[in-house]
């Protein structure tokens, strides 16, 4: 089932809504679009190539969306681990790379463009949009062996195109500190003259700090496209601390016995998003990313492949990158 669309008519009048909001049916649309638009390049190119190599047939396989879907989901995985690996970057900002890599890939194929460049450049681009300032040079320093500055650089622009130069990103985590701070109103202020608070601050505390690890996994499944940041960071509370969860909600909306429904089916909703993303989480091996990535490669003309899979130089992305293709 569908998720019920937003309340929030302010954050339905943003640009995160307007581009990046799905339903279910819609994400995979769109999925199937960006498939069969880098089927269709990838045929241009065979047809475009001058004698005697061309025109040409792909060697192999198209991959399909469900490739497509395996292959971002761990390079998704990796930008996570990158980013605190490489680079200790706060929560928001690692977010932020991977929205980019997974919004960027709703607007082109992985037939177009393979994803490790545009992750190292969804990476910058996430620092500079989330005002961390690291020089390129600083920046490719943990990473000189994977990728150069000179491609990063030639991809930056691709990458904000594609993303409509929508470069600021609403997260959960604010709505879970929200929750966290009118929680402490709800149960301790408004209590104070009834007697003892429900929820020690310990609990509210606990429950806040695992909430944040749901947002984190939350990163790595569909459900930013599906729902808004409060009713993942609703759920995320809902599933650190159930009882606690329907406490607030009924001290919140307990005049409303149809709001509450409501709110009790897009917490389930999100919470099952996210659960069956953690489920795969791993499911995509280095060596299944490589043989995907090998897929991509073999359906390319011979003369637009992507030689740094079998040993390129860094100046091959480069050229490559400028002429917008893997």
């Amino acid at each position: 089932m569908d998720p019920p669309p937003s309340d929030d008519e302010l954050y339905r009048q943003g640009s995160q809504y307007r581009l990046w909001s799905f339903t279910r049916q819609g994400l995979q649309d769109a999925r199937q679009a960006v498939n069969q638009q880098g089927r269709e390049k990838i045929k241009r190119e065979h047809a475009g190539v001058p004698p005697p190599d061309g025109p040409t047939q792909p060697r192999g396989e198209f991959p399909s969306v469900e490739d497509e879907a395996e292959l971002v989901r761990w390079y998704a995985e990796r930008t996570l681990s990158l980013t605190q690996s490489a680079w200790k970057l706060p929560s928001h900002a690692r977010a932020t790379a991977v929205s980019y890599v997974k919004r960027f890939y709703l607007r082109h194929s992985v037939m177009e463009f393979l994803p490790k460049a545009i992750m190292y450049t969804s990476i910058f681009l996430a620092t500079k949009a989330e005002n961390i300032f690291i020089s390129i040079e600083n920046f490719v320093e943990p990473v000189k062996t994977d990728i150069d500055a000179h491609t990063i650089l030639a991809l930056e622009f691709t990458v904000a195109q594609a993303l409509s130069f929508t470069l600021l990103v609403h997260h959960p985590y604010n709505p879970v500190h929200g929750y966290f701070l009118d929680m402490q109103d709800v149960f301790f202020n408004r209590a104070a003259s009834g007697g003892k608070p429900r929820y020690s601050m310990n609990e509210l505390g606990n429950a806040h700090d695992a909430a944040r690890r749901f947002v984190n996994d939350s990163m790595l499944s569909d459900a930013a496209f599906l729902y808004t940041p409060p009713q993942i960071g609703l759920a995320a509370l809902a599933h650190a601390d159930e009882a606690l969860a329907e406490a607030y909600m009924v001290a919140k909306f307990g005049g409303s016995e149809e709001l509450l429904e409501r709110l009790r089916v897009v917490v389930a909703g999100v919470r099952e998003c996210v659960l069956a993303a953690v489920l795969r989480l791993g499911s995509v091996s280095f060596t299944r990313s490589r043989e995907l990535e090998e897929m991509v490669v073999q359906c390319r003309p011979l003369r637009t492949r992507k030689r740094r899979l079998t040993g390129g130089t860094a100046g091959d992305d480069r050229r490559r990158a400028l002429r917008g293709g893997v």
